[in-house]
């Protein structure tokens, strides 16, 4: 599930300032899309990304997570 804008404004944060992690890719990397989120994927079975917006990252696990932190999500071209 992405977080809503609102969570946003509270944090303090704009959208390109934080990273939305998931496995689901219509509901986290979409979603997070949605609103300007970039998202990492959280792929464990290496399938094929659907159709529709890019990940900032693809990881296979949580532990890939850490060494992207603090990074500026890479832009994709849609």
């Amino acid at each position: 599930m992405t977080p809503p804008p609102e969570a946003l404004r509270l944090l303090g944060r704009a959208a390109g300032e934080v990273l939305h992690v998931g496995d689901s890719f219509r509901s986290d990397v979409a979603g997070a899309a949605a609103v300007g989120i970039p998202a990492a994927w959280v792929n464990r079975t290496g399938r094929a990304a659907p159709e529709g917006p890019r990940p900032a990252y693809e990881v296979a696990s949580l532990t890939a997570l850490p060494p992207l932190l603090g990074r500026a999500a890479p832009s994709h071209q849609s």
